[in-house]
């Protein structure tokens, strides 16, 4: 149960010097030098297996696998609406999607900030 009250909490991204913070659940740091790619996705890929984290008709949040065998790290809250992607060196690909965050607005900035 723990878990569930844990994993339902909010997520929110801050910005400091080179590295993009995400507080809260699953949250990571990020620093632009470990960035690879970044995009926005319209919706999620095709999701295979859960393997560790939460799943249910408000979020998705934790480690997953899509059907591609690809690694994510979910920071999703339902319905998704535009789905940021950290690709990163050091770790498993970032789907980021919160409630109270323009996703439009991050890829801009990390963009600018990244030269890509």
């Amino acid at each position: 149960m723990g878990l569930f009250i844990w994993s339902d909490s909010p997520n929110t991204l801050e910005w400091s010097e080179r590295t993009l913070r995400i507080d809260g659940p699953y949250g990571t740091e990020i620093s632009l030098d470990d960035l690879t790619g970044l995009s926005l996705l319209d919706e999620l890929p095709e999701i295979k297996l859960r393997t560790h984290g939460i799943s249910t008709e408000r979020v998705a949040k934790g480690k997953f696998k899509a059907a591609s065998g690809d690694s994510y790290l979910l920071l999703i809250d339902l319905p998704a609406e535009q789905i940021l992607v950290l690709e990163r060196r050091s770790g498993p690909t970032v789907l980021l999607s919160l409630k109270d965050v323009d996703e439009r607005l991050w890829y801009e900035r990390l963009q600018e900030a990244t030269g890509r």
